[in-house]
């Protein structure tokens, strides 16, 4: 089991939501530099929760696929069974991770919230619960955005939230700065699945085998890059409202979002 989990957390990949969580810290705190050990193990516990959403969702029983960036998927090395404890083991371990740091308990409280809110029926497990659904029922856009809002925004909307505690602690974030902050990163998840669906419609690109709904599928490719420039323009506006000072930083991951090959 710890081998698997070990698999699959230095699997490669982008670590696009812990780098996520640095940035967030950066931007609410106003330092560039190294973010602290508290911050570290709040990224290090959503890429656990992250880690473990891709070993359930690569089961035969969900998406069925037998790779995962270009290594085979945990349950093709160790079985079903070793696959699902290895999952239940990264998830559990998140929470043990923010239970150990060195926040404060007001900030570790918050913390397992936005964790556990994101992760769950509300957010990421919802979404999959309804993805599972779309494989096999007509979907609009409504539907589909709603999707990766719960599968995919959900830890993007966590980021910032954790980064926000992270930024604030031993103080306490408000419940208004979290709202905002969640929504602005449950957006750019949306953008990030819509840039997603573009790079696996390339055939260079398709790695994943996943015959699940997508915007490229529903849309095409041109009026998916024009959603992506529609979500760019929203996220960069919004981002001028609420933190000015942060703005151009904003925009620099925007950007850097939307022209991604990978």
């Amino acid at each position: 089991m710890r081998a698997g989990a070990l698999h699959v957390v230095n699997g490669g990949g982008k670590a696009v939501r812990p780098a996520m969580v640095a940035w967030a810290w950066s931007l609410f705190s106003g330092n560039s530099g190294f973010p602290t050990e508290p911050v570290r193990d709040l990224a290090l516990a959503l890429e656990f929760v992250h880690s473990y959403s891709l070993v359930h969702d690569d089961l035969p029983c969900m998406d069925n696929d037998d790779f995962r960036r270009g290594r085979p998927t945990l349950h093709r090395l160790q079985g079903e069974a070793g696959a699902v404890l290895a999952g239940d083991a990264l998830l559990t371990g998140a929470f043990e991770i923010l239970s150990l740091s060195a926040l404060s308990n007001g900030a570790k409280v918050l913390a397992t919230r936005e964790l556990s809110r994101a992760a769950g029926g509300a957010g990421m497990v919802g979404g999959q619960t309804l993805d599972m659904d779309l494989k096999s029922e007509t979907f609009d856009l409504a539907r589909l955005t709603l999707n990766h809002n719960l599968k995919t925004g959900a830890l993007f909307g966590a980021s910032m939230t954790l980064g926000l505690i992270g930024a604030r602690d031993p103080g306490m974030a408000s419940e208004s700065e979290l709202i905002k902050a969640r929504a602005w990163g449950v957006k750019l998840g949306l953008l990030f699945q819509v840039v997603d669906d573009i790079l696996d419609a390339n055939d260079a690109n398709v790695a994943k085998g996943d015959e699940g709904p997508s915007f490229v599928k529903l849309l095409g490719v041109d009026k998916s890059r024009v959603l992506a420039e529609k979500l760019r323009g929203e996220l960069a506006t919004e981002a001028k409202a609420l933190w000015s000072d942060g703005a151009a930083s904003a925009d620099s991951l925007v950007a850097f979002f939307v022209g991604r090959t990978v």
